[in-house]
């Protein structure tokens, strides 16, 4: 029987997972469903508490919220342009909003609010060996929320596609 744990980082805890809700766009892509549903999966493995899912129609304005997605209002407030990340980079950022703490997982429209979810998790002690459950490495102890935050990441390459030079294949 081989294990891997890992400890948490001394990072302190501005936004606890018990208090916020997750909030999605009014009509959320496919993509950002995914990326909410990934990050309420580990948030829930992490501390044992699932965040209610929300949108601006029915969000508590008491709660602290974690915007996945594409949430233009929230983006200027963070001062997070989304274009300039391109198709696949991403921004995630946990800040001061008016008093309470706001937490913005966001990126362009390839996957970048997965990223934005896989990037904080890896922040807070989740890795990935390889798929499944058996792959994964969850940090030793409970993580109660997120600590203060600001990442930003744009692929290095324009494409993933690899090219076969010689036989002229993809």
């Amino acid at each position: 029987d081989i294990s891997l744990q890992l400890g948490l980082s001394a990072a302190p805890t501005v936004l606890p997972f018990g208090a916020a809700q997750l909030q999605l766009p009014v009509k959320p892509t496919a993509a950002e469903l995914f990326a909410a549903a990934d990050l309420n999966h580990f948030v829930r493995r992490l501390s044992g508490t699932a965040l209610p899912v929300v949108t601006p129609i029915n969000a508590s304005s008491s709660r602290p919220n974690i915007f996945v997605g594409s949430h233009p209002t929230i983006c200027r407030r963070a001062k997070v342009d989304v274009a300039a990340l391109g198709d696949e980079g991403y921004s995630a950022s946990c800040f001061s909003d008016g008093g309470k703490y706001t937490a913005l997982l966001t990126g362009g429209p390839l996957g970048g609010a997965s990223s934005a979810v896989r990037a904080v998790l890896r922040e807070l002690g989740v890795h990935w060996l390889h798929p499944g459950p058996i792959g994964e490495v969850m940090p030793v102890g409970r993580v109660l929320g997120l600590p203060l935050l600001n990442l930003t990441s744009k692929p290095a390459l324009m494409e993933r596609n690899f090219r076969d030079l010689y036989n002229n294949e993809v």
